[in-house]
């Protein structure tokens, strides 16, 4: 459905019925390239959703956090499962001070 080779089984939570596509738009945009919190808030293609949970982080001084969750999540897993060459893609410090 993902277009992900594996297994991803998401968290259960009461109430957060669309904490499920958020997940999933994020790491469709990490799949393509690093997105900061900026390019989330900015970009209206975006769901209403996914920018107003970068909006909270943003506000909430949380972006450093942010930066290095994806970075990871990028590198150590989604592009791993999709059977990227994860050599060709290091972590990139700069990102994480974005």
């Amino acid at each position: 459905r993902n277009g992900l080779y594996g297994v991803v089984w998401p968290r259960l939570y009461k109430g957060e019925e669309r904490r499920l596509e958020i997940e999933q738009e994020l790491a469709n945009l990490l799949l393509e390239n690093f997105v900061s919190i900026p390019q989330i808030i900015q970009n209206n293609n975006l769901s209403d959703d996914l920018r107003d949970y970068a909006s909270r982080i943003q506000m909430g001084n949380m972006t450093f956090y942010y930066n290095r969750f994806a970075s990871y999540l990028r590198i150590g897993t989604l592009l791993e499962l999709n059977g990227e060459n994860v050599n060709n893609n290091t972590l990139n410090l700069d990102d994480l001070y974005l």
